[in-house]
């Protein structure tokens, strides 16, 4: 799955069945897109928190995560 900004976000929310039956991805590939910086600010529901240094464990919905990201955006992370 290919997403793009906001669209990353609510693949990544119906990953996690927020409003309705969860969506499995195997390749999930998002592109300006903030699913984490949101997931910093505002754990969901069924991840763990976020520490500095470590990497966020995805659930079990998504398989495999690619996010291309900028620099000079300062809501992106590497």
């Amino acid at each position: 799955m290919l997403c793009h900004s906001l669209g990353g976000l609510i693949a990544f929310e119906a990953a996690l069945g927020v409003a309705g039956p969860k969506l499995h991805i195997r390749h999930f590939v998002t592109i300006g897109s903030q699913p984490a910086f949101f997931h910093v600010m505002s754990p969901r529901r069924g991840l763990e928190r976020y520490v500095p240094g470590t990497r966020v464990v995805l659930p079990p919905t998504i398989q495999r995560w690619t996010n291309v990201w900028h620099a000079l955006d300062v809501l992106s992370f590497k």
